[in-house]
């Protein structure tokens, strides 16, 4: 009589609690399982045209090449998760799903990567991004995925399967900083944008979780009237203790080229409310001489865009 190997044992156990045949019963070795992924693996991946997904901001990263992206225009149908309307308002969440649109976008399939662990991940290339600008906004966030798809995503998918880790590549990263022009994108993004109560909103938890990422990214994002009343009024510091803080920011900012964006996240609040502790620009010595005299206004007109303000000074 044969001894019973491990796989008869195996067929019949399986057999037994799926109510089959030990013949239906088929056991794979381990051999036979890595050839048939092997064969899987190295299958010809078709490659579809990059992940260009249109925008109404037209949106140029590059100079040499254009880039768009509209995750409005992503089919709502197959999202299991609304992103949140405001591009400054994403966290890792958004970003998560943003990626995992654009995957199915491109290559009309699903990852199964876990929000979890992908969303330590996505917070990881924030930093690393951060390290190689200086500064990081939601926008350099979300430009440098789209930069990722169009010129890395089929050759990592094909050869290992997509992962978040392969975008904090130094290589990369390095790169897209390098070759990346970020006020082009800034303006295009901004240059819609209308200055009215109804369209662009700000809290101070917002503006928060920026400074939390560093004063240039708090600037960058709301400008120079903005983040020193901000500074004045929510965290009660001194004016010389704001002005030396947003001074640092700043010189940093102008040796990186980046003044433009100071310049013009600045404008697109104004006018400001005569209440403002901080009015007068010009003791900012970094950006003497980039604002006319036309370019910041103050009235007495009631809007409560910053009436948040007004209350963290009050509590």
């Amino acid at each position: 009589m044969n001894k019973k190997t491990t796989k008869d044992i195996l067929k019949e156990v399986m057999a037994s609690v799926y109510n089959k045949k030990v013949s239906d019963i088929q056991i794979e070795s381990i051999d036979q399982y890595k050839k048939k992924k092997n064969i899987i693996k190295n299958k010809e991946i078709k490659k579809n045209n990059p992940a260009v997904v249109s925008n109404n901001e037209g949106l140029k990263i590059f100079a040499s090449e254009t880039s768009h992206v509209d995750w409005r225009d992503i089919s709502k149908s197959r999202r299991t998760c609304k992103i949140k309307e405001s591009l400054e308002e994403w966290g890792a969440f958004d970003f998560y799903y943003f990626v995992k649109n654009l995957y199915h976008e491109k290559y009309g399939e699903e990852f199964n990567l876990r929000i979890g662990g992908s969303s330590v991940e996505i917070n990881k290339i924030r930093d690393k991004l951060s390290d190689f600008s200086g500064f990081i906004s939601n926008l350099i966030m979300r430009d440098y995925i789209v930069y990722f798809f169009n010129n890395h995503m089929d050759f990592y998918k094909s050869k290992y399967g997509f992962y978040f880790s392969q975008m904090r590549r130094d290589e990369h990263i390095s790169y897209f900083i390098d070759h990346y022009d970020y006020q082009s994108s800034f303006n295009a993004y901004t240059k819609n944008e209308k200055k009215s109560e109804g369209s662009i909103k700000i809290s101070a938890s917002e503006i928060s979780k920026s400074f939390r990422v560093s004063t240039s990214t708090m600037i960058c994002a709301y400008g120079l009237i903005i983040s020193m009343n901000w500074l004045l009024l929510n965290k009660k510091m001194d004016k010389e203790e704001a002005l030396k803080i947003i001074e640092g920011a700043c010189k940093l900012l102008k040796n990186k080229g980046q003044i433009k964006v100071v310049y013009n996240s600045t404008k697109i609040y104004s006018p400001y409310p005569l209440w403002f502790p901080f009015q007068n620009i010009n003791l900012i010595d970094s950006v003497k001489g980039v604002f006319s005299n036309n370019d910041i206004k103050f009235n007495s007109d009631s809007n409560e865009l910053f009436n948040f303000l007004r209350k963290s000074n009050e509590s």
